[in-house]
């Protein structure tokens, strides 16, 4: 689960889940606080994967991510609309390396022919 910069998973085991859970207990096996970084990346990969895309604000504060963006649009993998970075079709097919080439992990662009 996910609450901004908080992030906590529940144990895997569904019978222990529901047994927590009779028992009163809560079932949160563990949890991390995101950096800024962290959580940039998180808007960016988790907003690939959708038809709502993400703010294009998240990108504001680094020109090479802008420059990657102007890239990604010209080779049609994003479009942008009323400020929200949305994948194509295409750029579904490869959501997962888009937030790398806008510079979230490293070489990636030879991934994916840009």
């Amino acid at each position: 689960s996910f609450h901004p910069p908080l992030r906590w998973w529940n144990v895997r085991s569904v019978r222990r889940y529901i047994d927590m859970l009779a028992e009163g207990r809560s079932p949160v096996e563990g949890s991390e606080n995101l950096s800024a970084e962290q959580l940039t990346f998180e808007t960016v990969f988790l907003g690939l994967r959708t038809t709502d895309g993400f703010s294009q604000d998240v990108l504001a504060d680094d020109h090479r991510m802008g420059e990657a963006l102007s890239r990604l649009k010209s080779s049609g993998f994003v479009t942008v609309d009323n400020g929200r970075v949305i994948p194509t079709r295409k750029g579904f097919l490869v959501a997962d390396s888009l937030a790398g080439t806008l510079g979230l992990v490293q070489n990636i662009d030879e991934r994916i022919d840009l």
